[in-house]
C-alpha cells in the first residue's frame, strides 16, 4: 500500500508507554514547530542534531544516551524509492524519541507492534528492530533494480540505443541515490555495535550484525548493478559507433563513385574553346553513357575489394 506524503498535523505522531518495562517511545513529526517542546528535556546539541534538516547516516554517544540517524526508502506517493528518508532516534536506558517528515514503514511497523503488545521491551531491541527493518524495506528495491537491468541486457538488440541509454542513466542515478546512504549507514550500525552506551543485549547485538551483513550483501549487489550497467553503456555506445562507421562508410563509397563523374562535368564544362563534342548532337547522351559505365565499374571494383 503506498503511504501518503503528509504527516499528522499535530508534532506527536506515535506515543506508546509499556506499563511492564521501564521504557516509553514518542514519535514525532520533525517539521511541526510544536515539536520543540517535546524536545525541552533534551541537551541543546542533541536537540539541533534531530531537528537539523540535512542529515547522514551515523551514531554518536552523547553522555548516557545514543543519538542514530538512519535513512528508509521512500514508499511515499509520488517519490522514487531511492530517495531515501531519514528517521532520527535519541535513546537513554528507559525511553526512545524519533523524529521523521515523512511516513516511513519501518515506524509504522512498530506503531502496530505496539498497539497488538508484541513491540520491543527495551530501547535496544527497539533500535535493533528498526535497523533491521528498514534494510528489510531495501531489499525489494534493489531486486527491482537487478530486475530493471535484466530487461536492458534482454532488448540490447531490439531497442532504440537513445532510450535504452536514458533507462540506464536513470537506473545509475538510483543506485548512486541509495549508495550515497546505505555506505554510512552500515558506518553507523557499526559504530552502533562499538558505542551502544549500555542499551544493547547479545540478541540485540547479534540482531544489527545480522543488519550489517545485509547492508554489506545489498551494497554488493548494487556495486555488482552498477557493473552490469557499465557493461550495457559501452555496448550502447559500440553500437552507435558501428552506425556511425556504417554511415560515413556508405557516404564515403558515393563521393567515391561521383568524384571522377564530377571531374568529368567539370572539365568539359570549362568555358573555352576546343571542347569536345562542342558541335554534335550526340556528345551529350554519349557523354551520359559513358558516365554511367564509369559508376558501374567502379562499383563493380568496390565489390571485388570486398568494400561493398
Amino acid at each position: 500500500m503506498t503511504l501518503s506524503t503528509n504527516l499528522p498535523e499535530g508534532p506527536v505522531i506515535y506515543e506508546h508507554a509499556r506499563l511492564t518495562e521501564p521504557m516509553s517511545w514518542v514519535h514525532l513529526n520533525r517539521h511541526n514547530p510544536k515539536t520543540v517542546d517535546h524536545l525541552k528535556g533534551v541537551d541543546p546539541l542533541v536537540r539541533d542534531a534531530l531537528l537539523q534538516e540535512d542529515t547522514r547516516p551515523r551514531t554518536t554517544q552523547f553522555e548516557d544516551g545514543l543519538l542514530i540517524i538512519l535513512r528508509g526508502v521512500n514508499y511515499n506517493e509520488g517519490a522514487e524509492p531511492e530517495d531515501m528518508v531519514a528517521v532520527r532516534v535519541w535513546a537513554t536506558q528507559t525511553s526512545v524519541t524519533t523524529l521523521a517528515a515523512w511516513n516511513i514503514r519501518a515506524i509504522n511497523d512498530l506503531d502496530e507492534l505496539y498497539q497488538e503488545g508484541k513491540g520491543p521491551n527495551t530501547p535496544g531491541a527497539f533500535i535493533a528492530f528498526l535497523a533491521s527493518r528498514l534494510v528489510e524495506r531495501i531489499t525489494p528495491v534493489v531486486i527491482q533494480l537487478d530486475d530493471d537491468a535484466d530487461s536492458l541486457e534482454e532488448r540490447m538488440e531490439s531497442d532504440d540505443s537513445s532510450s535504452l541509454a536514458k533507462e540506464a542513466s536513470k537506473l545509475r542515478h538510483a543506485i548512486l541515490s541509495l549508495r550515497r546512504y546505505l555506505l554510512p549507514q552500515r558506518e553507523a550500525v557499526a559504530a552502533l555495535l562499538r558505542d551502544s552506551a549500555g542499551l544493547l543485549s547479545d540478541k540485540d547485538i547479534f540482531l544489527l550484525r545480522e543488519t550489517m551483513d545485509d547492508l554489506l550483501r545489498i551494497n554488493e549487489s548494487l556495486d555488482t548493478i552498477r557493473e552490469r550497467l557499465n557493461v550495457i553503456y559501452e555496448q550502447l555506445a559500440e553500437r552507435r559507433s558501428t552506425a556511425m562507421n556504417d554511415r560515413l562508410f556508405v557516404l564515403a563509397i558515393v563521393s567515391a563513385v561521383f568524384l571522377p563523374l564530377s571531374f568529368f562535368t567539370g572539365l568539359l564544362g570549362v568555358n573555352v574553346g576546343g571542347i569536345p563534342g562542342a558541335d554534335s548532337n550526340i556528345a551529350f547522351a554519349l557523354l551520359c553513357v559513358i558516365m554511367a559505365l564509369v559508376a558501374v565499374g567502379l562499383l563493380v571494383i568496390f565489390r571485388r575489394l570486398k568494400w561493398l
